[in-house]
């Protein structure tokens, strides 16, 4: 997978009026307060879509939340689920590639399995389609990345 020099991406996909948007392609206004940064996509008075995100109670922990605010008419009334688009380019920790390989991988658990992951030594996929995770991350040998549903 190539990806441009963003280090990530993160966003939903939703179904609207018969096309879907993806929210990463979409402006949002930032407001902060304490250790609290709400991300706000106003659609019209009383209608927006807000992510939340706080310092965790946990040391490099981060909070998210999704507020989801007056769209029933905006998002197709048959959706149940979100569709999370979420990139990570895992930045370079390690002096060689081998070590690298070796060290990186994914993570994921799926409701009433084991936890499961994705091969460090070859080239491997996994698709979370129309499959609900209970959480998935992206790990390095030091640093890991979360999403817990």
């Amino acid at each position: 997978m190539l990806m441009s020099d963003t280090a990530s991406t993160f966003g939903f996909n939703l179904s609207s009026q018969n096309r879907v948007v993806a929210t990463n392609n979409l402006f949002f206004t930032p407001t902060a307060l304490g250790n609290t940064l709400n991300m706000k996509l106003v659609v019209a008075p009383g209608k927006y879509l807000e992510y939340i995100y706080s310092l965790g109670d946990k040391p490099y922990s981060l909070d998210y939340k999704l507020n989801i605010v007056g769209l029933n008419d905006v998002i197709a009334r048959n959706t149940n689920y979100l569709s999370l688009d979420w990139k990570q380019n895992i930045s370079r920790q390690e002096k060689s590639i081998q070590n690298e390989r070796i060290a990186t991988t994914i993570y994921y658990h799926f409701p009433e399995e084991d936890v499961d992951y994705l091969s460090e030594s070859k080239d491997d996929q996994k698709s979370f389609r129309d499959q609900k995770v209970k959480w998935v991350s992206f790990k390095q040998q030091y640093f890991t990345c979360v999403v817990d549903g």
